[in-house]
């Protein structure tokens, strides 16, 4: 798990390789998030993605889990909603296994957001035409129940999320992985989860190029193209069923141009995050966590 669009779907595509583990599909049930709830999400694609296919019922989510091999050393899901409601998937988590293990993966906070917003804008939910503009909207659709991706700067609040983590689990079922040091080296990342997991350390050979991409699409037939396929259900249904995950993540880093927030953007920013981040800077240093380069930074 960890805050949306910081590498996760990377993380869980590597796990998937490794043959001590069993990753569920969907990647993101949301079950520990929503468990028992009726999900009635009012953004644009909410009632398509979010409400339809969020698992939020104990039997079907360990249904999950059946076609596990015998013999796996670990079971994972990855869904980024369990970091962001912290409360309501702690206790479900320890319920189920009180042994669990939480991966959580951050990423800077400035940057996590933009993502956010150039994800939405490229599969064509997001009609603001900037991210100012939709960083001025965010109270009003929290308000009106937009499901929580929408949620541009509150998912970049990590530090009381991590610190209840770190509380419940406790420092050694925790492991906090940065999507930099991710992006930069998979292979050391890849190495301390196996660690951390108590998995056997073998050559994944896994794919270091991008995945679940986010970025400006190259051309406007491109991203009519694009947002057409995530806003009709059955025609996103079938093109996952007819290509592989590795086909799709190839097209999508060919015709979405990546681009960096704007330093006006982060300047803007800077003071909403920032006591957030001396929270957290304090509860890795009280943890002995290395803090990432980006607590001080924005």
């Amino acid at each position: 798990m960890g805050a949306a669009r910081s590498g996760t779907t990377g993380i869980v595509n590597a796990l998937r390789a490794h043959p001590d583990v069993f990753m569920c599909e969907p990647k993101e049930p949301h079950y520990f998030a929503f468990h028992g709830k009726s999900l009635d999400f009012t953004g644009p694609g909410d009632e398509q993605n979010m409400n339809k296919r969020a698992v939020v019922e104990r039997q079907k989510f360990l249904s999950l889990f059946d076609g596990a091999p015998s013999d796996v050393v670990a079971l994972g899901e990855g869904s980024v909603s369990s970091l962001y409601y912290s409360q309501e998937s702690i206790q479900e988590m320890l319920e189920i296994n009180p042994e669990y293990r939480a991966v959580i993966v951050l990423r800077d906070p400035a940057e996590r957001s933009f993502s956010a917003y150039q994800y939405l804008k490229a599969r064509g939910f997001e009609d603001a035409s900037t991210f100012r503009e939709a960083l001025a909207l965010e109270d009003w659709r929290v308000e009106a129940n937009y499901h929580h991706l929408w949620h541009y700067r509150r998912m970049s609040l990590y530090a009381s999320d991590v610190k209840a983590y770190l509380e419940a689990f406790g420092g050694d079922r925790v492991l906090i992985l940065f999507q930099e040091d991710v992006e930069a080296d998979l292979g050391a990342a890849m190495t301390a989860l196996c660690r951390f997991l108590g998995l056997r350390e073998v050559d994944l050979q896994v794919s270091t190029e991008r995945v679940n991409a986010s970025g400006v699409a190259r051309s406007k037939l491109i991203g009519q193209t694009l947002g057409g396929i995530s806003r009709v259900g059955f025609v996103r249904d079938l093109v996952r069923r007819l290509t592989s995950f590795e086909f799709r993540e190839r097209v999508r880093n060919r015709v979405l141009r990546r681009t960096s927030i704007e330093p006006e953007d982060r300047a803007f920013l800077a003071s909403y995050f920032e006591s957030d981040l001396e929270e957290l800077g304090s509860t890795f240093s009280r943890y002995g966590i290395a803090r990432p380069m980006w607590i001080g930074r924005i």
